[in-house]
């Protein structure tokens, strides 16, 4: 990947970021960082910030703070956790169909409606 690109996709992650936690950016070098580790902390505590280590031009780690990575990871969370509803994946894999599917899946229609027919009666 060229330097451009590379510039291009990190522009992107930084767009993304202030987008989803609504966090600013700044970039520091890794000798910078380790001299102001204290001062970038109590940054971080205050205010909305992503702060980037740069080495030689390349990010290496990004800082935040507490609340914001707890943030982050429930959103990612929230992203990742299936969209079905338990309900409906309980009746997954509750019917094995072998021989033809034809005759499998009337087979499996006429168990519905029985299993039907037969909660309507116990009400």
């Amino acid at each position: 990947m060229t330097g451009k690109a590379r510039r291009k996709q990190k522009d992107v992650a930084h767009e993304r970021a202030a987008l989803i936690l609504g966090l600013a950016h700044q970039s520091v070098g890794k000798s910078e960082a380790r001299q102001r580790f204290f001062p970038l902390m109590k940054q971080l505590a205050q205010r909305p910030l992503a702060v980037e280590v740069m080495e030689r031009n390349e990010g290496v780690a990004v800082m935040v703070s507490k609340v914001h990575f707890d943030a982050l990871i429930n959103k990612l969370w929230e992203l990742l956790k299936p969209t079905a509803a338990p309900e409906a994946n309980e009746l997954m894999g509750c019917i094995t169909i072998v021989g033809d599917l034809e005759e499998g899946s009337k087979r499996a229609a006429t168990m519905f409606s029985e299993a039907i027919k037969k909660s309507a009666e116990s009400l």
